[in-house]
């Protein structure tokens, strides 16, 4: 059985018809933009699609965890009260309760919530307007840069961490050819041989 404060059950609830009531007047808005030729959508391409998905996974990012994006997270999901503790000032930050600031909060602290909006955001960037485009493209190209960079820094990792167990494997054989019991340290000299 699975129990729910009163107040938890109003928000999932909120949380619920909110999203769909602004997702569908989303959508209407969309139409409406399309069927009076404001935006023009011819339809999309494997690059269009690759390039929505790539500035997608970029806003994403930039919503839930980058902390460029810290202060509205903050601003959102948080009351601040300044407290003074031995002398000094200090912000205390509670979480809101019941509402659209709880909704937004769990909105941005949730990936695979913010996902969808995020992905008709990087949408309607793309076909809006070539100016928009042009800023869907450019997070696309941070995601593939970001990319490139976690990689090469994947591989740096994993390079130093062989040299690592090399250095360690080689201490090793050094000691055992001195007959000692214990290893030596990797940057230390060999008491036997000072090496």
């Amino acid at each position: 059985m699975k129990k729910y404060l009163i107040e938890d059950y109003r928000q999932n609830i909120y949380n619920f018809f909110s999203p769909t009531i602004v997702f569908i007047a989303a959508w209407v808005g969309i139409y409406f933009l399309l069927t009076k030729g404001i935006i023009q959508f011819q339809g999309l391409g494997v690059i269009d699609i690759l390039i929505i998905a790539l500035a997608t996974t970029r806003l994403i990012r930039l919503v839930t965890f980058d902390s460029m994006f810290q202060w509205v997270r903050d601003f959102i999901g948080y009351k601040k009260t300044i407290v003074e503790e031995n002398g000094m000032k200090m912000v205390v930050l509670t979480p809101v309760g019941f509402g659209t600031r709880r909704l937004l909060t769990t909105l941005i602290d949730c990936v695979w919530c913010i996902g969808i909006w995020a992905t008709v955001a990087a949408f309607l960037l793309y076909v809006a307007h070539p100016i928009t485009m042009i800023i869907t493209i450019i997070l696309a190209i941070a995601t593939i840069g970001t990319g490139v960079q976690l990689l090469i820094s994947l591989i740096a990792n994993k390079k130093e961490l062989v040299e690592f167990e090399n250095d360690k494997n080689i201490a090793a054989a050094h000691a055992a050819s001195h007959g000692a019991s214990s290893v030596v340290a990797t940057g230390e000299k060999c008491v036997h041989c000072g090496r």
